[in-house]
């Protein structure tokens, strides 16, 4: 690993402020109808613009101290994954961020719509590795080739069904068929995608040092401090790389939880800066990846192919700075109750991001303070009382975590039947 940053998909051919390129017809399947599409987007929806929040609503917020945690949970939101790519231009978003509030959105699915696949193409193959194939055990990923082979394998089945179903023994040709379905099936993952898209406003620190010291988020301390309650993380530092953190969070709490471990590195390139610009219609002033690894060597495949969570800031001035937080995750063998309960944490997932916005805040004003500490609020005796009574409850939940950080390990072996009976009332009622 360096510390240059390497992207596996830049390409200095394409396109920034066009409608054409905003949604090219080439990139995805014709079939994928599913808002948003061309036709859908206003004129002001290609254009890369600063949001119009008011700083100074936002400050002034911040120093009346209605920042508390529990203000910051009561103003937050969720927000349907189809207007993502208006999320910046709606009125009410831009408020509840001027109030201290986080948006939070979330999607489950087997399917993109177009937007969504932008999102997937611009972060999933951000990487601080020279080869993340060969150093991370992770795959190369593009939407559109994906989509196409999943279509070429449904279409090899319905072939070979129609076939059987006209003919009381196999012909060469269906039997050619068959093989072909078969090989295409094993060769290609049936990936169920998992994004989560959050934003909230952080006030009174310095986004320069932040960015010239990117490591901090990997440190102990940033994660205790900011990560909600709950969230365990790990001080085995001996057993991690340099610029990694390790943590274990309840999904479904007193049920279910994950442990998974992140690197921590900085966008350089340009190119992609401009590709995420494009993609979330927003000027980008800095991008901070976290990107899955395992404490396997060689890194091990699991069910769990590919994390990758991107850190968006777009400075507003004044020590106020726009925060957007995208993750994305590639999953196979995820078992249809698990996708069906995950695909419902929407206000689990809101109050987890509220939590955060409310920590980070506390603790950059704290650690990076902009200019003076004139905006630190009054609340700093409740953030100390809060993070010492932060604790870790982990013994009465099912954590499915090995040496290889399977995100979703419990789908590989026994372990996913607990959960699904665990859960499935959970389900029905």
């Amino acid at each position: 690993m360096t510390g240059v940053f390497v992207c596996n998909n830049s390409d200095p051919s394409k396109k920034t402020n066009c409608k054409e390129d905003l949604f090219p017809s080439s990139s995805y399947p014709d079939a994928m109808t599913e808002t948003p599409t061309l036709s859908d987007v206003t004129e002001d929806d290609d254009v890369i613009r600063r949001p119009d929040i008011s700083v100074e609503r936002a400050l002034r917020n911040a120093a009346d101290g209605v920042q508390d945690l529990a203000t910051v949970k009561s103003k937050s939101r969720l927000v349907q994954s189809e207007h993502w790519h208006q999320v910046y231009t709606d009125p009410e978003n831009l408020s509840t961020m001027e109030q201290g509030g986080a948006i939070f959105s979330f999607v489950c699915n087997h399917e993109l719509t177009n937007y969504e696949a932008s999102m997937v193409d611009a972060v999933i193959n951000l990487s601080a590795f020279e080869d993340e194939q060969a150093e991370n055990g992770v795959p190369y990923f593009e939407y559109a080739e994906y989509e196409k082979q999943r279509r070429q394998i449904e279409a090899e089945k319905d072939r070979s069904k129609r076939k059987s179903e006209y003919s009381n023994s196999s012909s060469p040709s269906s039997s050619s068929s068959s093989s072909l379905s078969k090989h295409l099936s094993k060769t290609h993952p049936n990936y169920t995608f998992l994004l989560a898209r959050c934003s909230y406003l952080l006030t009174g620190f310095s986004l320069d040092d932040l960015l010239a010291n990117p490591q901090i988020i990997a440190t102990f301390d940033y994660q205790q401090s900011c990560q909600p309650s709950g969230t365990k993380i790990w001080d085995d530092f001996d057993k991690m790389d340099t610029d990694t953190f390790r943590m274990t969070k309840p999904i479904i709490p007193y049920i279910y939880s994950f442990t998974v471990q992140f690197h921590v590195s900085r966008v350089h390139d340009p190119k992609e800066l401009q590709e995420l610009s494009r993609v979330l219609h927003i000027p980008v002033d800095g991008v901070i990846v976290l990107e899955r690894t395992k404490r396997s060597k060689p890194p091990k495949e699991d069910a769990t192919r590919k994390i990758k969570s991107v850190l968006v800031y777009t400075d507003l001035g004044d020590g106020v700075v726009l925060v957007t937080h995208l993750t994305i995750l590639l999953q196979v063998g995820l078992p249809e109750v698990i996708e069906r309960i995950i695909g419902t944490i929407g206000q689990w997932g809101l109050g987890e991001t509220a939590e955060t916005a409310w920590r980070t805040r506390h603790y950059l004003q704290t650690r990076l303070p902009y200019a003076s500490d004139s905006f630190l609020d009054a609340n700093q005796q409740e953030l100390k009382m809060v993070m010492t009574e932060k604790t870790v409850e982990h013994k009465d939940s099912l954590s499915f975590d090995d040496e290889d950080d399977d995100f979703f390990d419990a789908m590989d072996d026994g372990g996913a039947h607990d959960v699904v009976s665990g859960v499935a009332n959970l389900v029905v009622n």
